[in-house]
């Protein structure tokens, strides 16, 4: 409830204020209003590991999947439900998406990871949208365009049943709230 979301918050300020030598996501300070990013691209070697990591996830659907990212676990909800005796259909083609790629990769799935990975399971929408970059699934677009889709993507991860990601109005940040969940809560 409010103390994880106190917790978040505090986890924000300080990994995101400190002198970028000594933090591996500096903060950058912007007008409140505005969606910017807080965080620095993934370096090119991480989204190696990245990438590595999300093949594995996808070779295995049906299960929750932990992601090493930063030195920190993140835990995702399986991309797919076991649906007995029907056959794996790929998802329907979306401009961001390559048309090569495992048949249960969405958008939904590859915008709830790029949340999870959020330093600390906080930032901005830019933020997700900067993280869904690192994925091997997603084609080189437009910022705008990206970040219009990552807007409405959260918005119905937001209105889901256990919803992964919850929005704070307030200080316009998106909180990412399946980090404490454990594989078998899934």
């Amino acid at each position: 409830g409010s103390l994880d979301l106190l917790e978040a918050m505090f986890y924000f300020v300080v990994s995101r204020s400190s002198p970028p030598a000594f933090n591996d996501c500096p903060f950058f300070i912007g007008k409140k209003h505005r969606c910017i990013e807080t965080i620095t691209e993934t370096p090119r070697e991480e989204v190696v590991k990245f990438q590595e990591q999300e093949r594995e996830r996808f070779n295995n659907p049906t299960q929750p999947y932990v992601y090493q990212f930063r030195g920190q676990k993140r835990i995702v909800s399986p991309a797919k439900r076991t649906i007995r005796g029907k056959q794996a259909v790929k998802a329907r083609d979306h401009f961001l998406l390559v048309s090569e790629r495992p048949p249960h990769v969405n958008l939904l799935c590859l915008i709830r990871d790029a949340a999870a990975r959020l330093p600390g399971g906080i930032g901005t929408r830019a933020d997700v949208s900067l993280l869904l970059k690192d994925s091997q699934f997603v084609v080189e677009v437009s910022d705008g365009s990206r970040s219009q889709v990552v807007s409405s993507a959260l918005d119905r991860l937001h209105s889901e049943n256990d919803p992964c990601v919850k929005y704070d109005s307030e200080q316009k940040l998106w909180i990412y709230l399946h980090r404490r969940k454990r594989e078998e809560d899934f």
